[in-house]
């Protein structure tokens, strides 16, 4: 059996390769293999749901990480707001409120500050005017004291000249 009495087997041509798919452009984020993307999945921080990253999650999300919220939260948290509005206008009224008490409350302290400070004007003139009084009647006794004084000395000099009279009177 030699090899050159055996026909040779001629190989069908293989069918051409299947076109390629057209090349994405290299600022997409799947032009990386999976394992560089990352997850597939991602938790809500909301609802704390596994959820599909491309089909739950939108493109502003996902790019948030761990405080990711889905699609379905940020609906709801949507469909919220009119409450929240109302929430933030009742919040803000009683703000209002709360400041115009604490603006009464500093006018009726102001108040009463200037009531005790001009009681303690009151207070402080009165006590002047009596120390001036008790001056006064010190300065009155003094001069009463001084005039009995001189009363005195003048009613001892005028005995000594009465007796100096005497003497000379005798000689």
């Amino acid at each position: 059996m030699s090899s050159a009495n055996q026909p040779q087997r001629v190989q069908p041509p293989q069918p051409p390769p299947p076109p390629q798919p057209p090349k994405r452009q290299s600022n997409e984020r799947n032009d990386q293999p999976a394992a560089k993307r990352g997850k597939m999945e991602r938790e809500c921080s909301v609802c704390k749901r596994l959820k599909s990253l491309q089909d739950n999650f939108s493109k502003s999300q996902r790019n948030k990480g761990a405080n990711a919220k889905c699609k379905e939260c940020i609906d709801v948290q949507q469909k919220g707001r009119p409450q929240q509005e109302e929430n933030r206008k009742l919040a803000a009224e009683k703000r209002e409120a709360k400041r115009k008490l604490q603006e009464e409350n500093r006018k009726l302290a102001a108040e009463k500050r200037e009531a005790k400070r001009k009681q303690q004007e009151l207070i402080r003139k009165k006590a002047e005017e009596e120390r001036k009084k008790e001056e006064e009647e010190r300065n009155r006794a003094a001069k009463i004291r001084e005039a009995e004084e001189k009363k005195k000395v003048i009613a001892v000099n005028e005995e000594k000249e009465a007796q100096h009279y005497k003497q000379m009177k005798e000689l």
